[in-house]
Formats: C-alpha cells, sequence, structure tokens
C-alpha cells in the first residue's frame, strides 16, 4: 500500500494539464460506447481484461481484484483443486499423506 506522498502524486498527476488530458482520453474510451464482446486472456500475473466495443476499438484493464495474489487470495481451495486435477499423483493420500503434502508448484 502506498502512503500520503503517493497518494499526493496521485492527486498531481489528476490535476496537471498532461494529467488531465489523459483521463480524459480514457473517459471517452468508455463514455456512448456499447461493448460488444469480453475477453479473459493470462497476462502471467494476472488475469487481462480485454472489452471489444461495437466500434471495434477494443481496450485492456487489469483489475485488482484479477491480480494473482488476489486471486490465490480470494480462490485458494480452488486453485490447489485444479493444480492437483493438473497433477493428480502428487494428491495427498487422506489416509497416510505423502512427503509432497502441502508443497507448491514450484
Amino acid at each position: 500500500m502506498g502512503d500520503f506522498s503517493d497518494m499526493r502524486d496521485v492527486d498531481r498527476f489528476m490535476r496537471c494539464e498532461n494529467g488531465r488530458k489523459r483521463l480524459a482520453e480514457i473517459q471517452a474510451a468508455f463514455v456512448g460506447k456499447t461493448i460488444a464482446k469480453v475477453d479473459f486472456t493470462n497476462d502471467v500475473d494476472s488475469v487481462l481484461v480485454t472489452m471489444s466495443f461495437d466500434s471495434g476499438e477494443s481496450l485492456e484493464l487489469f483489475l485488482p481484484e484479477l491480480m494473482l495474489d488476489a486471486l490465490r487470495e480470494t480462490f485458494q481451495a480452488d486453485i490447489q483443486e485444479e493444480y492437483w486435477r493438473d497433477y493428480p499423483e502428487r494428491r495427498p493420500n487422506q489416509e497416510k499423506g505423502t512427503e509432497n503434502d502441502g508443497e507448491d508448484e514450484s
């Protein structure tokens, strides 16, 4: 998390001329557009969201909730279950356990 000086720099960006221009460009990318399609792509440390508009334009978004750390925190059990589907031989034996209990994929 950032500190107060980070917050102040964000404020400065939002009030400077070039910052306001950039935010206006981003705003224009959304206002009045109709989303025709939304795609999701593995972007190594996050899920990348690509919105395609009726006009043919597209926009890529990174959402904090789709960053890998957030996914691991929220969906830990689901991710672990999918890991075991990829590597069934590594699933711990419920009766006696294995040397691989609790290991993460490297």
